[in-house]
């Protein structure tokens, strides 16, 4: 492989952190491609230093990690133009990788300003990919975030639940959960932010670190994701692929971006209303 000998510095938010997506998704397959893989969190340091002095900081750690590729997972601004603009006139050997996660929120807040300053763009909403090559980074790809499928199994344990749901209570869904449970469904509900609701508590199994979150998808009949953003706007969510890999079933809220990839109710089964969701259930 191309990339056996070479070094990669993982400057994504959240690295560090075993229960962030992007240490359980990106490092082992990156130490497996990689000869070495440097780490450097800014989720962790940005609390620790402050941005400015966290990115002065990131400059040096190049300059001593000296890796050949660099890659990042943009959460906002925590990283400066300047910073990256710096990285690109200075260590242009340096072959520079970021993720631009939910553009359909995002791209006209930042990712429209930092993706010419990367040599590769990775697109997780496919209908901007148009924006970024039109743009002029034609290094630019669509990418599912694929779970680590070392992490994501399929465990021999009886079905137990019968309809989960693991995620914050944004947009609708906590109508939608509402309306579950007044039609007679056995929900659990997991993940940060739900112990406000004070109807919600007694289906409420608190937040999951990824290992808990695996043995939930492998004993829940029906794994529900919600594909509504912050906006209320159907996008592609990643649940489908964990679920999947734990060879369990998922119920998808009504996305049109997934039909490019899956056949409907062949390889994908989705819902638009929430009277379409119960049927689908029962």
């Amino acid at each position: 492989m191309l990339t056996k000998n070479k070094k990669l510095l993982m400057a994504a938010w959240g690295c560090e952190n075993l229960n962030y997506t992007t240490s359980q998704c990106w490092y082992d397959p990156f130490k497996k491609l990689f000869k070495d893989v440097a780490l450097f969190d800014p989720q962790k340091n940005l609390l620790k230093y402050g941005r400015d002095e966290m990115n002065s900081i990131f400059i040096k750690i190049i300059e001593r990690e000296k890796p050949d590729y660099i890659f990042f997972w943009l959460i906002a601004d925590e990283y400066t133009l300047e910073t990256l603009a710096h990285i690109k006139e200075r260590f242009p050997k340096i072959i520079t990788i970021n993720l631009f996660g939910d553009d359909d929120i995002n791209y006209g807040i930042y990712s429209r300003y930092y993706k010419d300053l990367f040599n590769c763009c990775l697109i997780c909403q496919p209908r901007f990919l148009k924006n970024y090559i039109k743009g002029g980074n034609k290094n630019s790809y669509f990418i599912f975030t694929i779970p680590n499928p070392s992490v994501f199994i399929p465990l021999d344990i009886p079905k137990e639940l019968d309809v989960t749901f693991i995620g914050y209570p944004k947009s609708d869904r906590y109508e939608l959960i509402k309306y579950l449970l007044k039609n007679g469904i056995k929900i659990s509900i997991f993940g940060n932010g739900w112990w406000n609701y004070k109807d919600i508590r007694k289906i409420y199994g608190g937040p999951l670190n990824f290992h808990d979150m695996v043995k939930v998808i492998n004993k829940s009949k029906i794994n529900l994701s919600f594909s509504k953003n912050h906006n209320n706007i159907p996008h592609i969510k990643g649940r489908l692929l964990e679920t999947g890999l734990c060879k369990s079933f998922s119920l998808i809220e009504y996305c049109e971006d997934y039909k490019d990839y899956f056949k409907e109710n062949d390889e994908i089964v989705m819902f638009k209303t929430k009277e379409e969701l119960l049927k689908k259930i029962k």
